[in-house]
């Protein structure tokens, strides 16, 4: 099994643990949930959030200047850092801000190369699944999409599916493409 089909499965897990079927994900209550303390905060245009643990206490931190939409995703991302990535001991996961098709696959090498970086391009991807997985699971989508008949080639039908899931229409593209339910747009 690929490692892609584990991050998904740890995504559904945690769906499954906090009773969350339907959508939009409610990832606020995900994040209560799982004992993190959310926190908005003004913060650089670059950076869309972090996540800070120290000892039992974790931290999600996103900019409370970013659209709804992302700051959600920007939640779900960091949830994917301490679910795929956090092990024993203080760690801090610092994420600037990214297109959503970057997250989705390619982040800034620049970024996330330099010596003083926290994460490394695999783990901000692997990331970026975890919170695809999260805000749009796979059966969910497959669900909502045949019950209400959304036309996939419709891109009316592609922005109803991304404001019922409150996500951004890239963001719907993205994990559309990658489920193999449309060609790539990007």
């Amino acid at each position: 099994m690929s490692f892609n089909r584990e991050i998904e499965k740890k995504a559904l897990a945690l769906l499954e643990q906090c009773s969350q079927t339907q959508p939009a994900i409610d990832v606020e209550s995900i994040s209560r949930q799982t004992g993190v303390n959310l926190h908005r905060e003004q913060l650089d245009d670059q950076v869309s959030g972090m996540l800070v643990v120290k000892a039992k206490a974790k931290h999600i931190i996103i900019n409370k200047l970013h659209h709804p939409n992302r700051q959600r995703f920007t939640i779900a991302h960091e949830l994917g850092h301490l679910m795929l990535h956090h092990k024993a001991g203080d760690k801090v996961f610092l994420d600037t801000s990214m297109s959503v098709y970057k997250r989705a696959g390619v982040p800034g090498a620049s970024t996330y190369s330099r010596p003083d970086s926290t994460t490394t391009p695999e783990q901000e991807r692997e990331a970026n699944l975890f919170a695809a997985s999260l805000l749009m699971p796979r059966d969910v989508l497959l669900n909502y999409i045949e019950e209400q008949d959304i036309d996939l080639d419709d891109e009316f039908d592609i922005s109803r599916l991304a404001s019922v899931f409150e996500v951004s229409e890239q963001a719907m593209y993205i994990r559309l493409s990658y489920l193999e339910l449309i060609q790539s747009a990007y």
